[in-house]
């Protein structure tokens, strides 16, 4: 898990980026204070099932299509505790 105790810090980019050399099954960057966008390149990992980044600082409209992507894949995606705008797809009521 990444943290970031002490102040906030824009999304880490560089997390998307390396996991998308990677067959990861989870990512969980919770409780660490992250600004900014969520990146579009979570939906292009293909592996991912659980995405859980709760209790940040993210702002800004969510875009249907990564998100709609990635719904279709995962089991668990968790954005509480943000301050997204927008509306989810419809494809995310299929979590489980």
């Amino acid at each position: 898990m990444i943290q970031n105790d002490t102040s906030a810090a824009h999304f880490p980019v560089e997390v998307v980026m390396k996991a998308a050399n990677h067959d990861l099954y989870s990512i969980d960057i919770s409780d660490n204070l992250f600004t900014g966008i969520i990146p579009y390149g979570y939906a292009l990992l293909n592996r991912l099932r659980i995405l859980k980044i709760k209790n940040n600082r993210l702002d800004g409209h969510m875009f249907l299509e990564p998100i709609s992507d990635l719904s279709a894949k995962l089991g668990t995606l968790d954005l509480s505790g943000n301050f997204l705008t927008g509306r989810l797809p419809r494809t995310v009521g299929y979590l489980t």
